[in-house]
């Protein structure tokens, strides 16, 4: 099941294109929760934002067996989301509905709940208590508190949220006004710890982190965003990598498709040495964000680490990504068959040249592949080449 949910075209602008991100979002966290269905993430649908490619090729590329499609507009305090659910296969309309609501955060969260309601029947799917139970959750019926939390996860997209004190303010602002939005608290409580586990000469973030927390288990101590504030606080505060694997995989059993929580799994594993189960993570995430190389690059790094050669080089093959990390993995694999360390470091020039982009480990960078380059030269006792990288 893949969301193309909204699909805004590129003249909306101001509030229509504020809340058609916002309810495609929410509707994907709404969907991530249902344990019957595998929901693409939105890096991979916004590819096809006003695409010209039809369904079925859409489908074919995302995995996927149905495609979710529609449209938001906000004018003169009211709302209106039109959605249709199509078979990728046959290009058949299977649903189709409009919605006409005043423009409040309690009709938005639950004509969402209706549609996700709508696509699970459509997909002949059974709804178990805990997605009856989760579908029912209002997150917040404040606006103001609504409008920051959506900023601030705009604002956490582009801009990451290392040291983001505009990131961190949105978030602050949405549980200020809304003291009971258990959602933008579990997302402030990851902040503060993330912050801290970084720089812990703020003395304060502890101790907020932890009041959050508590307010949320008195709130929705049965929550995923109890679980996933827990999560946070105990990886990155406690360090208690064992306690905090154990609150995400209960975390993602409330919330199977939601990537967040399976890269948030990713370090936990990577911590516990769990190479493994690291790679059966990134394998699940390449599912769910099948138009991202990240998961995919991470994936390959694991395998060559655990000396499953010939698998990377399968996973590599069967990408279809041409980018610079998977480039430079194959490399390193050809140096394993050939042992020509000349040949190896002219290679990686090669590639160098021919992929401008594609991101490796912390980003795809002029400094991170002159060290690449460098190592090279190094290895192949060519210092004073490696000596005019240096330089």
């Amino acid at each position: 099941m893949a969301g193309l949910f909204p699909s805004p075209a590129a003249s909306i602008e101001g509030e229509s294109e504020f809340f058609a991100n916002g309810v495609h979002d929410d509707l994907l966290t709404q969907l991530a929760q249902l344990e019957s269905l595998r929901v693409i993430s939105r890096t991979s649908v916004l590819e096809y934002l006003d695409s010209s490619r039809n369904i079925r090729e859409i489908g074919a590329a995302l995995g996927a067996d149905a495609i979710l499609e529609g449209g938001v507009q906000s004018a003169a305090g009211r709302i209106r989301i039109n959605a249709q659910l199509i078979d990728a296969g046959t290009d058949e309309h299977v649903w189709a509905q409009t919605y006409d609501r005043e423009l409040t955060a309690v009709n938005i969260f639950e004509v969402q709940t209706e549609i996700a309601r709508a696509i699970a029947s459509a997909m002949h799917t059974t709804l178990t208590p805990q997605d009856v139970n989760q579908l029912a959750v209002i997150p917040t019926e404040n606006m103001a508190a609504y409008r920051a939390f959506r900023r601030a996860l705009e604002i956490g997209a582009a801009q990451g949220i290392w040291k983001n004190e505009e990131y961190r303010q949105a978030l602050q602002q949405a549980v200020e006004l809304d003291p009971m939005f258990t959602r933008a608290m579990a997302e402030l409580v990851g902040y503060l710890s993330f912050e801290n586990f970084f720089h812990e000469e703020d003395p304060e973030l502890v101790p907020k982190a932890e009041q959050l927390l508590e307010r949320i288990r008195v709130l929705a101590a049965n929550s995923a965003d109890y679980l996933i504030a827990q999560s946070y606080y105990t990886y990155y505060t406690l360090k208690d990598f064992t306690r905090a694997y154990e609150l995400i995989m209960r975390a993602e059993g409330m919330r199977p498709s939601d990537i967040r929580l399976l890269q948030v799994k990713t370090w936990i594993q990577r911590r516990l040495g769990d190479l493994e189960g690291r790679a059966e993570s990134f394998r699940k995430l390449s599912q769910l964000d099948p138009r991202s190389p990240g998961p995919i690059i991470s994936l390959v790094g694991d395998l060559i680490v655990s000396h499953r050669y010939d698998e990377a080089r399968f996973v590599i093959d069967a990408s279809g990504f041409d980018v610079y990390a998977l480039a430079y993995w194959s490399n390193m694999l050809d140096l394993r068959e050939h042992r020509n360390i000349s040949r190896w470091a002219e290679d990686l020039e090669a590639i160098q040249k021919d992929h401008e982009s594609g991101g490796f480990f912390w980003g795809d960078t002029d400094t991170s592949r002159l060290l690449d380059l460098w190592n090279a030269q190094i290895a192949n006792q060519d210092f004073m080449r490696a000596e005019q990288l240096l330089a």
